[in-house]
């Protein structure tokens, strides 16, 4: 992931063994953003998260 919808990128972004990505996202960019109905990430405590496999980029392009 290089950038959300609005352009912001992950403050961490870790590559697993198994083909999991995950993605962290700062929460003053997501609190209250304008693309947050259309957006990828789930809410957690302290940041936004967003986790896919290697393979549905694969598959996507």
């Amino acid at each position: 992931m290089v950038a959300c919808p609005a352009e912001h990128e992950p403050f961490e972004q870790n590559h697993y063994e198994t083909g999991r990505i995950s993605v962290k996202m700062d929460k003053k960019f997501c609190d209250g953003c304008q693309h947050q109905e259309n957006c990828f990430v789930e809410e957690q405590q302290e940041h936004y998260s967003y986790g896919f496999r290697e393979r549905r980029v694969e598959v996507a392009q």
